[in-house]
């Protein structure tokens, strides 16, 4: 399966469509139907997927790699076949089941398989839709997509990363994983339909922020396995949502300023109305909460292909969610030439690439910590960052201390200036010599210089770090022969 899929690996659309029909031969074998059947077959009922090993797991990811490897390009013939084999029914009704098996092996709802899983039948669904200049297959997906359980799940990969880090963080849960919910606990239970909604909002609005303080530390690699599947559904959702209105009221979240209830019992006739409009009003509030965390990290750009304007969705970096300064951002927009679209293109992805080597030293300065690493994830919980995580403050929202630190320096270089013009007078005695007026004004410009020399050496010095590294990787680069010690001399000289 995996040498078929290598074969029209990279939009290789000559083998896409041999394998689709063999044209010449005694007999064709039409694979992306055959990969199709097989699918079916391994997961044919819900109690076949639950009782799934992971060498099975392992075949049915296979068989979704290879569909999507054929789908994507776009082949245009492939989608349509594809889209009308059963399979988009069948992606859904894997999404809803649990995989028990999997579950009890290893002690945790969303195992790390299951999660690549779902993730990958997702992206299939996706590249059925990719590229299209038509709505054939959109009208096909929304006939046939279940709007329950995508809600189901944008909402469960939530609650998941939510509850499960919280728990492993505060060491209610012991697992090597960033998130871990075990079977058959406190926690589980609240993520069941049956759950009672009341219960589930308050633990919701309980863990919500702890979680979203742990999600900093998190990398792109550990952002993707946990999150991967409600990215794309949240990109599903958004590709479905411009074909149709209906779709987009039953999946898309009611937003806070359009919501109606009011929590006042006196504005219902009887304590049950009351009681189940505010079981729904928390309800709504839990999946909007779920479907804009996720939708933060999924960003939309417009591209023209074949004359046409079409919207393209995608994950956003870690990188570029937190650590790209604005200046970095506007530098681009100041001085990417619009010569030609070559050169425009050609200097905006050096750009790209020069901001990404930044983002990746200021993500990894942002995390270092004076802790042991066995006390870090108790400092972040209990403690102020700026306790043990030094160039956090000054890197943190868009570097916003380190730009006042600069201004600040200079604003107590201009007042110690000020200072010493009105208070620093010559001696009677000697032409040449200096005296302050009185010791208060001597004691006032020793507070201004040390203040002064202080802001502007924790300036540099943050300023240092940051810039120092990307001089030494930037002449390295430029001169890879010449010796390392040479190049930090050079790289210096530069800086």
């Amino acid at each position: 399966m995996e040498a078929t899929r290598l074969m029209v690996e990279g939009h290789f659309k000559e083998m896409q469509d041999y394998l689709y029909q063999q044209e010449g031969n005694k007999r064709s074998w039409n694979v992306p139907g055959l990969a199709c059947s097989l699918l079916s077959r391994l997961c044919k009922t819900s109690t076949d997927a639950n009782i799934a090993t992971d060498v099975e797991l392992d075949c049915i990811r296979a068989i979704v790699a290879l569909l999507t490897e054929l789908a994507q390009g776009p082949n245009l013939r492939n989608q349509e076949f594809l889209s009308n084999l059963g399979l988009i029914e069948l992606v859904f009704k894997l999404l809803s089941v649990s995989f028990e098996q999997l579950q009890k092996a290893g002690d945790d709802v969303y195992p790390s398989s299951v999660r690549q899983l779902k993730a990958d039948m997702m992206l299939m669904l996706l590249a059925l839709l990719e590229s299209r200049l038509d709505t054939k297959i959109h009208k096909t997906m929304l006939q046939r997509a279940d709007q329950q359980v995508l809600r189901e799940r944008i909402e469960f990969v939530y609650l998941y990363y939510i509850f499960g880090s919280v728990a492993v963080s505060s060491g209610a849960v012991q697992s090597s994983d960033v998130a871990c919910v075990p079977l058959d606990g406190n926690i589980h239970r609240l993520m069941l339909p049956s759950a009672d909604v009341g219960q589930l909002y308050r633990a919701v609005e309980h863990d919500s922020n702890n979680a979203e303080e742990l999600l900093e530390d998190l990398n792109d690699e550990q952002l993707t396995l946990l999150f991967a599947e409600g990215f794309f559904h949240v990109q599903l959702v958004l590709e479905l949502s411009a074909h149709s209105s209906q779709f987009k009221d039953e999946v898309m979240p009611v937003q806070e300023e359009q919501e109606t209830f009011q929590d006042n019992g006196e504005l219902f006739s009887t304590q049950r109305d009351y009681l189940r409009a505010l079981a729904a009003y928390r309800k709504r509030s839990v999946y909007r909460q779920s479907f804009n965390f996720l939708r933060r990290f999924v960003k939309t750009i417009e591209v023209v292909l074949h004359g046409h304007l079409q919207t393209c969705h995608f994950q956003m970096p870690v990188t570029a969610m937190w650590y790209v300064q604005g200046a970095s951002k506007q530098r681009i927009l100041d001085e990417v030439p619009f010569n030609s679209p070559d050169i425009k293109m050609k200097s905006f992805v050096t750009m790209c690439l020069e901001i990404h080597d930044e983002c990746q030293l200021i993500l990894g300065l942002s995390r270092f910590s004076l802790l042991p690493q066995r006390y870090r994830r108790w400092a972040q919980r209990n403690l102020p960052d700026a306790l043990h995580r030094p160039f956090f403050v000054f890197l943190a929202n868009d570097a916003k201390y380190l730009q006042w630190l600069l201004g600040a320096s200079l604003w107590l270089s201009l007042c110690l200036a000020i200072h010493v013009g009105l208070y620093l007078a010559p001696t009677k005695d000697d032409d040449f010599g200096l005296r302050w007026t009185s010791p208060m004004t001597e004691k006032v410009s020793q507070v201004l210089g040390s203040l002064h020399f202080t802001a502007t050496i924790i300036w540099l010095w943050v300023y240092s770090c940051i810039k120092v590294p990307l001089s030494i990787k930037a002449t390295q680069q430029a001169s890879p022969n010449r010796n390392k010690n040479a190049n930090i001399v050079a790289a210096w000289v530069n800086y």
